[in-house]
């Protein structure tokens, strides 16, 4: 017989039941609920980073050098490496060539001539931002963008007569010079006046007596025995130093005034092996005036101008030219570049 309290417990347990019963089933309707047509399901918004632009740098600017035919390759060299130098500083590119392009000013940053003005002219004229220096003797129209290095041929051969009868014994000098200079009689002429600055008319103690320094032009056609036939002319009046333009100093030529114990002076640097019987080169320094221009001829506000190229003397055998010759040729040539005296008329 079943009890009021038994009743009881067993009503409780099955309400116990129902209860969890009904809780589990709602907790699976809950996590198995997935969203319907009806309910689209909430996607989660991204970002994607923007793909960074690399920054174009763009090349560096062109330094030219244009040279042309008829320059000394030694001469050519220092200017070279002189260009190579700064433009490397600068982070430049150097580039050396004999012709430009007017389409190739685009990635030009400056121009080196060493040459005919025509073209530089007209390259200059139509590239008016970029600085164009000329190296010559020419005189060329003012230009804003146009710097000058001015060299002188005329006061080159005037110190060349100067050390040659400076050094000479007897003052027994002479020169020789080329027929295809189209100026050889000027640059004769300055040969003289060199000399003649120093002792006026420079006569020697002994016989033959004449006024030296003496000269002779020659063809370049005739070669080693038309420069040797032309010296051993000049020779009759017993010479003891010669001067010799660049295209003149060869090592045949050389030989041939080492057998006859002749001191020679140039305008060119000696080729190996023969400064026992070198006493000087005489040239004009263009390598200065580059690092004296290299800054200002980059600069707007700078307008373009005219450099006097000055005397070098180099190579200097100091047992034929010695110190105390040297600075008094010194002085001189640093009064004629600065104008103080005329190489073509002196009085």
């Amino acid at each position: 017989m079943v009890t009021l309290k038994k009743l009881q417990r067993i009503i409780l347990v099955s309400l116990t039941i129902s209860v969890v019963v009904i809780l589990a089933g709602c907790n699976g309707a809950i996590s198995s609920k997935q969203p319907t047509a009806s309910e689209p399901a909430i996607l989660q918004e991204t970002t994607t980073a923007p793909i960074p632009t690399p920054s174009v740098t763009p090349p560096p600017g062109i330094v030219r050098l244009v040279t042309q035919a008829g320059f000394d390759a030694a001469y050519i060299e220092e200017i070279d490496i002189k260009l190579d130098e700064l433009s490397a500083q600068a982070g430049l590119v150097y580039s050396r060539s004999e012709t430009l392009a007017e389409s190739e000013l685009e990635s030009t940053r400056a121009v080196i001539w060493i040459g005919d003005p025509t073209e530089f002219n007209r390259l200059a004229a139509a590239a008016q931002e970029i600085p164009f220096v000329h190296i010559g003797s020419a005189k060329l129209d003012q230009a804003k963008n146009i710097f000058q290095i001015h060299l002188s041929p005329a006061r080159v051969n005037f110190i060349a007569g100067l050390i040659t009868v400076l050094i000479a014994p007897d003052r027994r000098a002479g020169g020789l010079f080329s027929v295809e200079d189209p100026d050889n009689a000027q640059w004769m002429n300055a040969f003289v006046n060199g000399a003649a600055y120093l002792c006026g008319r420079c006569m020697p103690v002994y016989a033959p007596v004449i006024s030296f320094p003496i000269a002779s032009a020659v063809s370049e056609s005739q070669g080693f025995q038309g420069r040797k036939n032309a010296f051993d002319q000049l020779d009759q009046n017993r010479l003891e130093v010669l001067y010799l333009t660049p295209q003149a100093v060869t090592s045949e030529m050389l030989d041939y005034l080492a057998s006859q114990s002749i001191v020679v002076v140039g305008s060119g640097p000696p080729p190996e092996g023969y400064n026992s019987i070198w006493a000087a080169t005489v040239t004009e320094n263009v390598a200065s005036m580059l690092d004296q221009l290299w800054s200002e001829m980059f600069q707007s506000d700078v307008s373009g101008q005219v450099l006097e190229a000055p005397i070098a003397i180099r190579d200097i055998n100091d047992q034929i030219l010695s110190p105390g010759r040297q600075q008094l040729v010194e002085k001189i040539a640093s009064d004629l570049v600065d104008g103080w005296i005329e190489p073509l008329s002196i009085p």
